[in-house]
């Protein structure tokens, strides 16, 4: 009976570990999004639903416009709100980003500084990254 039940662990840790290893190799392949979604007045929007491509994994912003979005690392995202064009956007890696919904205007902000440091073009964030140091992910 203790040689089954030997058997029976040495199989188990043997079947479990290459499944732990698979789960901790997946989550390379996602990043988490954070952003703010406003209007053409810069004013927050809340309730704009955001929603990572073909699938069913999505959010809402909150009372501040804000949002955190894990998704899978070459996503697309869709935007959508009342009233507004629904736009899909392609993050090319970027993680925090302040979208202007009105005018389809995508920012990306530095990640170790203030959210105020953002870039809408390459020479932009060059100079970002010349005045504050600034890291774009």
């Amino acid at each position: 009976m203790m040689k089954k039940l030997s058997i029976i662990l040495i199989a188990m840790v043997l079947f479990t570990n290459p499944l732990i290893c698979q789960e901790k190799a997946d989550t390379s392949m996602f990043i988490t999004v954070n952003g703010v979604i406003v209007d053409g007045n810069g004013e927050a929007l809340t309730g704009v639903t955001i929603l990572e491509e073909g699938t069913a994994n999505g959010t809402v912003t909150d009372i501040n416009g804000s949002f955190s979005l894990t998704i899978t690392k070459d996503a697309k995202l869709t935007i959508s709100y009342v009233g507004f064009t629904t736009v899909s956007i392609d993050l090319k890696g970027f993680q925090n980003i302040r979208f202007n919904i009105s005018d389809s205007l995508i920012q990306f902000c530095c990640t170790n500084h203030s959210p105020g440091h953002c870039a809408e073009t390459m020479d932009e964030m060059e100079e970002c990254t010349d005045k504050y140091a600034c890291t774009f992910n």
